[in-house]
């Protein structure tokens, strides 16, 4: 049964290595990356007040709901709220910043790869600019972070797989 279900949810760990046990596992998975202190999942309507995010970039808290929210899957170009972002990251999704002092190209080109590669076989990854975050590239799930200066091909690949429709996820299976 277990198998079966894998050959369907991509992403949902059926053992205990890996995401700490997924779904199945017995409680939420710990996987790569620094736990960040829950800030809630509340919907709010456009412009409304809220609570403080507790990490930049945000890692939950209140945010928009549908249609503002979430964001399409893939590669943004332009800067997104955390109002928006934070609802793909309660969908189960990971979302790949970068921050660069100078050109960006080569990292934008590097990350851009392994999105587009993560979309076209159904994951629930995006990928946008973000300033201040106080690393080049950032890596966001549902109450997870991961921060470093150079491009990690096998890093990413890591947080994605333990973290894209986690337990963790207050919604882990919507897109």
């Amino acid at each position: 049964m277990l198998f079966i279900v894998g050959l369907f949810l991509p992403g949902v760990s059926l053992g205990e290595g890996g995401g700490g046990g997924g779904i199945f596992g017995g409680g939420p998975p710990d996987g790569p990356g620094e736990r960040i202190e829950s800030a809630g999942a509340g919907h709010i309507s456009q412009g409304a007040a809220h609570t403080p995010y507790t990490s930049v970039p945000a890692t939950s808290g209140q945010h928009y709901a549908a249609p503002l929210a979430p964001v399409r899957w893939g590669v943004h170009d332009d800067a997104l709220l955390p109002e928006e972002y934070v609802h793909n990251l309660e969908h189960g999704g990971i979302a790949i910043f970068y921050d660069c002092p100078d050109d960006c190209d080569t990292i934008k080109a590097q990350i851009t790869e392994v999105v587009e590669e993560a979309v076209k076989n159904g994951g629930k990854v995006l990928m946008a600019p973000h300033a201040d975050t106080g690393a080049t590239i950032t890596l966001a799930a549902w109450t997870f972070m991961d921060q470093f200066e150079a491009f990690d091909e096998d890093r990413i690949r890591a947080f994605v797989n333990s973290h894209e429709s986690s337990a963790n996820a207050p919604e882990p299976f919507a897109r």
